[in-house]
């Protein structure tokens, strides 16, 4: 009885400690945030004077790259244009998918890797439709996430350089159409395990053999409870004669039994800082997403005006069709991860609603992510600088390389100092959880 009472102390004890850590971390990750937004208000106010996500050179009529190539895009000295507001932004959401992707991986290795229960049946083996569709969201998540990775890193390289890159944008714009599909798949193979009626004819519905077995296996769990000085390395093999040697029997029951229950709590506990990891992206992929929001109403509140698209005909048609669908995929994903880490920072519980919220707003974001994709494929892919055809192209270029290589070191550096920092605040070695 001593014992039993012990053991629930430490139990509910080592229960507040977690749920002290977890309420810590979600602390820092609204620290975070706030942080991001406190950093990025003095971009929203250089947006002021922005024009568009895209150059305002691509909508020209008269467009002439060579020209274009010395136009000054981010000016650094002066914090004036556009692209230098986007490239904060785009060097924070590429941390921040980094991150998403390391934990994307996790999920994929966790949900598509069976392991053998020795006590249970061998049903467990069978790959059931929820299997296959967690196997396939956490595949897709982790091609969307690389995707993303790609498409901020060629737009951070773009936006943070000083001169007009095209080949740049065009990267961007087809890894963030790869990332978009790969969304589309994640969220419609989610939406069947969250978006599930309690009604519904194909939900999870318990059997009497499944039943059966969680009894007997609870019993040997609860009968083990107390006997963790057993050697808990020796591993489970198949049941002795319990004619011959009952004792046997009933000893490898009580092993297997014991290494289950230290095998789950292992599990559960690596699940948990992988939650809070996703947790702390979610929040701060909110507030960057809010970020570029800002800077979407600002691009299209000039680029969408009458006079605006009229002079500029077709092209400034597209950049506008760009800018809103952008606006509205912003908003979108700034939804989506607010459902998501509504799911994933609290300690008890599984917010099932809010997950299916944020997947049917990933899909919302997915489409409107295609739109502006395709939208800007003709401003950006279609006007991509060919192979070199003679010494003035040579010479052209050579003026400018120095430039770009100024812009994609620049990002280097900001990505990194900025993952050296999330680190920091997610992987500390004194967080009790974490260590």
């Amino acid at each position: 009885m001593m014992a039993r009472s012990f053991g629930s102390r430490s139990s509910f004890s080592a229960f507040g400690r977690v749920a002290a850590s977890g309420s810590r971390l979600g602390l820092g990750g609204l620290a975070l945030g706030w942080s991001l937004l406190l950093v990025l208000l003095p971009v929203v106010q250089v947006a002021g004077q922005a024009a568009a996500p895209l150059p305002d050179q691509l909508g020209q009529r008269h467009f002439d790259l060579e020209q274009a190539k010395e136009t000054l895009v981010c000016d650094k000295a002066n914090k004036q244009g556009f692209a230098c507001a986007v490239c904060s932004v785009d060097v924070a959401q590429a941390t921040f998918s980094i991150g998403e992707a390391a934990v994307a991986i996790r999920s994929s290795v966790k949900f598509c890797n069976k392991d053998y229960d020795p006590t249970s049946d061998l049903s467990q083996l069978k790959w059931t439709e929820d299997h296959t569709a967690a196997c396939a969201v956490a595949v897709s998540r982790v091609l969307r996430f690389l995707s993303f990775v790609a498409g901020y890193t060629a737009a951070a390289a773009s936006d943070c350089q000083r001169t007009l890159d095209v080949n740049g944008y065009c990267a961007a714009g087809v890894a963030n159409l790869a990332a978009d599909l790969a969304t589309l798949a994640a969220s419609g193979a989610d939406m069947k395990l969250n978006c599930r009626s309690k009604y519904a004819w194909n939900r999870p519905r318990p059997t009497l053999i499944s039943l059966r077995n969680t009894i007997i296996r609870d019993h040997h769990v609860n009968r083990a409870a107390h006997k963790h000085h057993r050697r808990l390395l020796e591993v489970a093999r198949l049941p002795p004669s319990e004619v011959m040697f009952p004792q046997w029997a009933d000893r490898h029951l009580d092993v297997a039994a014991d290494y289950q229950k230290v095998k789950s709590w292992n599990d559960n506990v690596e699940h948990r800082r992988s939650e809070l990891a996703a947790c702390s992206f979610n929040i701060g992929q909110a507030v960057l997403y809010l970020m570029r929001a800002l800077l979407g109403i600002t691009a299209s509140a000039r680029t969408c005006q009458t006079p605006t698209i009229g002079r500029e005909g077709k092209a400034g048609k597209m950049i506008c069709a760009v800018d809103v669908s952008g606006l509205i995929g912003s908003f979108a994903w700034v939804a989506s991860s607010i459902s998501y880490a509504v799911t994933q920072c609290p300690i008890t519980g599984k917010g099932i609603q809010a997950g299916c919220a944020g997947d049917l707003t990933a899909a919302v974001a997915a489409l409107a992510g295609i739109a502006s994709s395709g939208s800007g494929f003709a401003l950006t892919c279609g006007r991509l600088q060919g192979p070199a055809t003679g010494g003035r192209f040579l010479a052209a270029s050579n003026e400018t390389s120095s430039a770009v290589s100024e812009g994609i070191q620049r990002a280097i550096v900001e990505v990194d100092s900025m993952a050296k920092s999330l680190a920091k605040l997610v992987l500390q070695p004194s967080h009790p959880v974490l260590v």
